[in-house]
């Protein structure tokens, strides 16, 4: 019952929406922010011919409060809706503007002015507001969405804390866009805490609930770096019934980007295991047949003592065939292979000079495929907010701000002696491929 009432309120929240612009003026704010968590959700659940309809409706909150007067505003639920529509990507400018007409009751000022704090960017004053907001006392679709903040800026210092925000999250609000942001958010959690069985439960949950939905890159990438961080953990065998629930064409793509990410980290046997999977999806009976899958192979087994014949390899593999960031990998670790080969003694050590990726505009002119499919795993237009950087000062276009990063392990430091040749060279790969994804 609640499901067919909230799609003949979606029916009805698009007739409305319709005449836009006319239809504005002729509901209160509270019904427009609801038509907008309805699209919301069936964006969430695969729906992305909702996406204009969701910026559509956020120009059309954004003018109503801009419009509205106190008493309008002074309504206990075109207040909540305020509040809602902030942490549905609003424009912080108008939320300023709208609060400033009407003063909110003394029990919700704590609420108001935890989430003004964190829509500007300020996570830890955001923090400390929120402290003594009790989410049990909040309506449902308010208090989910409270959650899913706090959780996402407790992430870094408070994991397990933030997990339990997350859960709660899910719980107020099934089903809809805040359960599809907390699934995405608790994979690399829990995958930097070591829980492997909760890491699979919630990437199952993810691919039977939200496989469909337009934000599903983020689940692959999280997906990818979790079994990457899990791998000694992890059972191949489980691996593979994991990505299994997914459909063929991002089966694909999740073994190629996971063939890349061990091979750049020299994990070799998850590599291998991944790019002998990711073949069986070509029209190729093994893997040394697919270009791209040797690559991935042969920059996970690079060493000091077989880089010649790495080398050769990767010299004999046919670029053309390769899409622009893979071209300029196979470049870079031709090159890095070349060097391992020039390396200097150790009783005569000398400064290793700095590999930089090949610029993009080197790549030949004429049009590549892409590496892996664009159709199955749409991009990232995020809706509902993740934790803000502090240099963070708007969200009018309802983008988030980054996820924190993963907890799987800290940065590499200088290491006090030389470091070995292949450990450098690790490094340098790590820093090409990152130079590559910023150049995608």
């Amino acid at each position: 019952m609640r499901a067919l009432g909230r799609s003949l309120a979606f029916g009805a929240a698009l007739c409305a929406a319709a005449p836009a612009a006319r239809a504005a003026t002729g509901l209160e704010t509270y019904q427009m922010v609801r038509s907008l968590q309805l699209v919301q959700d069936r964006i969430a659940n695969g729906d992305h011919a909702a996406l204009p309809m969701q910026q559509k409706l956020l120009q059309m909150i954004d003018r109503k409060l801009r419009e509205a007067g106190a008493e309008e505003l002074s309504d206990q639920r075109n207040i909540e809706a305020l509040l809602v529509y902030a942490m549905s990507g609003g424009n912080p400018v108008t939320v300023d503007v709208a609060i400033a007409k009407v003063k909110p009751p003394e029990a919700v000022k704590p609420l108001t002015e935890g989430i003004r704090y964190y829509i500007r960017g300020d996570a830890t004053t955001a923090t400390s507001r929120l402290q003594p907001v009790d989410l049990r006392t909040l309506r449902s679709d308010l208090g989910s969405f409270v959650a899913l903040i706090r959780g996402s800026m407790a992430a870094v210092d408070e994991p397990k804390a933030a997990l339990d925000f997350l859960d709660t999250a899910r719980l107020m609000s099934p089903g809809t866009l805040v359960e599809e942001a907390a699934l995405r958010r608790m994979l690399p959690l829990v995958a930097g805490l070591g829980d492997t069985e909760r890491f699979l439960r919630a990437s199952s949950q993810y691919v039977r609930r939200f496989l469909r939905s337009p934000y599903a890159t983020q689940y692959a990438d999280e997906l990818v770096k979790g079994i990457v961080t899990l791998h000694a953990s992890l059972d191949y065998s489980v691996i593979e019934k994991t990505v299994a629930e997914l459909s063929r064409d991002h089966q694909k793509v999740i073994y190629l980007r996971l063939a890349r990410t061990a091979a750049i980290e020299g994990i070799k046997d998850l590599a291998d295991f991944a790019t002998r999977k990711a073949a069986e999806f070509e029209a190729v009976d093994t893997a040394k047949n697919d270009q791209r899958a040797l690559l991935y192979t042969s920059l996970s087994e690079v060493t000091a003592e077989n880089s010649a014949e790495i080398l050769k390899r990767l010299q004999a593999i046919d670029r053309e065939t390769l899409a622009g960031p893979d071209r300029q990998l196979l470049d870079a670790a031709i090159i890095v292979a070349t060097e391992i080969l020039t390396a200097p003694s150790v009783d005569k050590p000398a400064a290793t000079p700095v590999v930089a990726a090949p610029s993009p505009a080197a790549a030949p002119a004429k049009a590549q495929p892409p590496a892996e499919p664009e159709a199955p795993l749409a991009s990232d237009i995020a809706a509902v907010p993740a934790a803000p950087k502090p240099a963070a000062t708007s969200q009018v276009e309802g983008r988030p701000a980054p996820i924190p990063a993963s907890l799987s392990g800290s940065e590499q430091g200088e290491a006090e002696q030389p470091m070995p040749v292949v450990s450098e060279t690790r490094r340098k790969l790590l820093e090409i491929d990152k130079l590559l994804e910023e150049t995608k």
